[in-house]
């Protein structure tokens, strides 16, 4: 099993959560399943559900008609996931400027907890 934990922001925001209270219930629901499934399989996890991106950034998939939701994460030492931030997927391949923010996280991240 592995820990999730989701960024936070020197402000004190939390992107994932920001993200997920702005979506319906049904949903919050589909995607806080995807994150059980991703803290119980870690890197094990694999397309259709999860895949990787690039600079140690992958991406949670997850479809929910009529729209597929994405939660960028990555790993810390062996059993931490952090969640860097979701959004909808609105075209073929990821944005750039999500997984370059992912990464900002990411490096914000290891500044901190070093």
């Amino acid at each position: 099993m592995y820990t999730i934990i989701y960024f936070e922001t020197r402000r004190k925001e939390v992107p994932v959560l920001n993200f997920l209270d702005k979506l319906n219930a049904k949903a919050q629901t589909k995607i806080l399943k995807q994150i059980s499934l991703l803290s119980q399989e870690g890197q094990k996890l694999r397309r259709p559900y999860a895949d990787y991106l690039r600079s140690g950034i992958y991406e949670l998939r997850i479809k929910f008609s009529p729209n597929e939701y994405r939660v960028l994460y990555f790993f810390v030492v062996k059993e931490w996931i952090v969640l860097t931030h979701g959004f909808i997927k609105k075209s073929g391949k990821v944005p750039k400027a999500e997984i370059e923010r992912a990464i900002t996280y990411k490096l914000e991240f290891g500044r901190r907890f070093k």
